[in-house]
């Protein structure tokens, strides 16, 4: 049971003229899901005519669940408020500023001005740090053109040295090859030489006994 006067003081967030409209229709003869009554000091009391109604009626229990919830919800936006205040917790962001930015719409009569305060600080620093990413955006891309840019003259350079080394080991080859060549032919040069040599030494040698011996 609760007052009239505080009943209407809670929904004052939505337009009047449905309001009394709604509660009218729930108060009439034909519908009759509110009860009405005064107490001693003439002020006028609703409440819901059958207990019943709470357990039967699905969309009654679950309008009273998410109530439940949204209450549950401005407690711990209380509470993390204190703690913020107190340096122990951060502005609301992400996926929780959203949640509660969803809430406070939903449940305009559970907002008070500190809790508009509070969502409103989290909402600026959102901006804020959003425009600070906007701002990096094209520092980051520079840097990542220029990184490039880099890597692109480094392995440019690299395939350069790697192409050198290539040419060099080559030349190299080939130098080891013609001295191969040149060798060979030495020797056989020097082999041809001592051949002739000895060929020539024998025919004196030769020709010596035949001066010497008798014919």
């Amino acid at each position: 049971t609760v007052s009239k006067n505080e009943l209407f003081s809670i929904l004052k967030h939505h337009p009047e003229k449905l309001v009394h409209e709604v509660f009218e229709a729930l108060v009439s003869e034909r519908r009759r899901l509110l009860n009405i009554s005064k107490d001693n000091n003439e002020l006028i009391n609703v409440g819901i005519i059958h207990e019943e109604l709470i357990r039967k009626w699905e969309r009654l229990k679950s309008w009273i669940n998410e109530r439940r919830d949204a209450l549950e919800l401005k407690k711990k936006i209380n509470l993390d408020m204190v703690a913020f205040e107190k340096n122990e917790a951060s502005l609301y962001q992400g996926k929780e500023l959203k949640f509660a930015i969803r809430w406070s719409k939903n449940n305009p009569d559970l907002i008070n001005n500190d809790i508009h305060l509070f969502i409103n600080k989290s909402i600026k620093k959102r901006k804020t740090n959003l425009a600070k990413r906007i701002v990096l955006i094209p520092v980051i891309a520079i840097i990542l053109l220029f990184f490039t840019y880099f890597m692109r003259l480094q392995l440019e350079k690299s395939d350069r040295v790697k192409e050198v080394a290539h040419r060099s080991r080559m030349q190299a080859d080939q130098s080891k090859k013609q001295a191969l060549v040149s060798r060979k032919r030495a020797e056989e040069a020097l082999y041809e030489t001592r051949n002739s040599l000895l060929e020539t030494k024998n025919l004196e040698f030769y020709k010596l006994i035949k001066k010497v011996l008798p014919p």
